[in-house]
């Protein structure tokens, strides 16, 4: 079930600043498309990032693809929460 509430407060946070909305944004968009998921949500996977960076053309560096992966991190242990309380 969505949560509307949360949908709506990050509807009106302000922008984010340049660096960390590319960061950002390299991370929907692999969470889009970079997961090797099969039946059930799993986390990127250095083989999606690879095939990502094959398809785009794009590269990250250590440092974003770090990010990228904590905020991955962070999503999971999110939705496994979510997940306990139902």
């Amino acid at each position: 079930m969505p949560d509307h509430a949360a949908a709506e407060r990050l509807a009106n946070q302000p922008d984010l600043p340049p660096l960390v909305a590319h960061v950002w944004g390299r991370f929907l968009e692999l969470d889009r498309r970079g997961r090797d998921s099969g039946m059930d949500l799993m986390p990127i996977s250095y083989r999606g990032l690879r095939d990502w960076r094959e398809m785009t053309g794009q590269t990250l560096e250590t440092w974003e693809r770090e990010a990228v992966f904590r905020l991955d991190d962070l999503y999971m242990a999110s939705v496994a929460k979510r997940r306990e309380k139902t």
